[in-house]
């Protein structure tokens, strides 16, 4: 933020955008919704879902962690990258 961006930087933001698409796609396919969600919760739709798209971008954080840590704000903003960008494609 204390710089103009460079085309070195669109670089890495597009390799961390693919990163999170295939982070995605794998984790919405490896995911099995309801798993492990509490047995109180089942007929919730709500809690369903929360509990499933948060297991989904854990697994989306997890897996694109290492290719990106030392970019500036992961820290910071990697759950909303991964929900905005990621889990709904």
């Amino acid at each position: 933020m204390a710089r103009t961006g460079t085309h070195a930087d669109v670089d890495i933001q597009a390799e961390f955008n693919n990163d999170v698409k295939q982070a995605a796609a794998t984790a919405l396919a490896t995911t099995k919704p309801g798993e492990g969600l509490n047995p109180l919760d089942k007929s919730n739709p709500w809690a369903f879902f929360d509990h499933y798209i948060d297991r989904v971008a854990a697994q989306c954080v997890n897996s694109s962690r290492p290719s990106v840590d030392n970019s500036g704000g992961f820290d910071v903003y990697v759950w909303d990258s991964m929900l905005l960008n990621g889990a709904n494609g």
